[in-house]
């Protein structure tokens, strides 16, 4: 790979703190999961400081701000959660940087809201039904779960948990002669 002027490359650092994260891969918005992974290695690689050791100190600096702003918005892209995180972010216009940390919490959020609720009566009807579980009582859990669900018909999480919570009451439940008792 041929190296990149000197002058290019401090243009590139005192713009980049402007970029969003898709503009420094030189990506589209829409790219998928292995465009975003062949856009990171060429940028890597294209802005790699090691390769240019006989630079001046500035050049050198301004590749390594390049470099850590390149390895920030593959972080954050490559990772469905933190991507759609940042989304948001890039909608809501106020920046077009986020740190990690605030990326994992924005993602973890959102899917501690799908699975514990995102409505009041949804996440209260959760809360019930996690405290049966922990007395064991599946099928109260069931009925409180299944109520939670009618909050939120969309709720992916409580559908898979009812099903789960189906087979547990199903086990618990006596038998005589493969007969279910009632």
């Amino acid at each position: 790979m041929a190296a990149i002027a000197t002058g290019e490359i401090k243009a590139l650092a005192t713009i980049i703190g402007d970029l969003n994260y898709y503009e420094v891969l030189s990506i589209a918005p829409s790219a998928d999961a292995n465009q975003i992974k062949n856009a990171y290695y060429e940028a890597s690689r294209k802005y790699r400081p090691i390769s240019y050791l006989a630079a001046d100190a500035a050049t050198r600096l301004a590749l390594e701000e390049i470099s850590k702003r390149v390895t920030e918005a593959y972080t954050v892209l490559r990772n469905g959660r933190r991507r759609e995180a940042y989304d948001e972010l890039l909608k809501s216009g106020d920046q077009v940087r986020m740190q990690l940390v605030d990326a994992q919490a924005a993602a973890g959020k959102k899917a501690s809201e799908e699975r514990e609720g995102k409505t009041p009566n949804g996440k209260r009807y959760y809360a019930l039904c996690k405290a049966d579980l922990q007395r064991q009582d599946y099928e109260a859990a069931l009925r409180n779960l299944k109520t939670a669900l009618t909050f939120e018909p969309t709720n992916a999480s409580f559908k898979e948990q009812i099903e789960e919570l189906k087979k547990k009451v199903a086990a618990t439940k006596p038998k005589v002669h493969g007969y279910e008792i009632r």
